[in-house]
């Protein structure tokens, strides 16, 4: 019993891959940015609407992930993404980040479920 435990809990470590928040190109919503992993532990991850208009004349609405520190204030993040935004011809529409995003509080995103197959794997050792 103790093997089979193990070999499956080896298993989905395996199959389990870290999606980082900068990998985020197209979030669904701002659920998938704000429980993304982050490659640095003082930053947060935030969610963002970029409008853009294709080439072809259509408009359209960007929603990238952007890790950002944990230190700066929402409207600072804002301010600096608007500047390099409007270089680029595009808007930036909104930008929703945790509600610890200028405090420089920590997050943390641990695994409960694999957590928990671990305690179960030690205890049945």
């Amino acid at each position: 019993m103790k093997k089979i435990l193990i070999l499956l809990s080896l298993i989905y470590f395996i199959s389990c891959g870290t999606e980082y928040c900068n990998t985020i190109t197209q979030a669904d919503n701002s659920e998938d940015c704000l429980t993304a992993e982050v490659q640095d532990a003082n930053n947060n991850c935030c969610y963002l609407q970029i409008g853009y208009t294709a080439e072809d004349g259509t408009k359209g609405v960007a929603k990238p992930c952007f890790e950002v520190s944990k230190q700066a204030t929402l409207e600072k993040i804002k301010a600096d993404l608007t500047k390099q935004y409007e270089a680029e011809y595009k808007t930036l529409e909104d930008v929703i980040c945790p509600a610890d995003q200028g405090q420089g509080g920590s997050t943390t995103n641990g695994s409960y479920l694999k957590t928990g197959i671990l305690l179960l794997v030690a205890f049945f050792l």
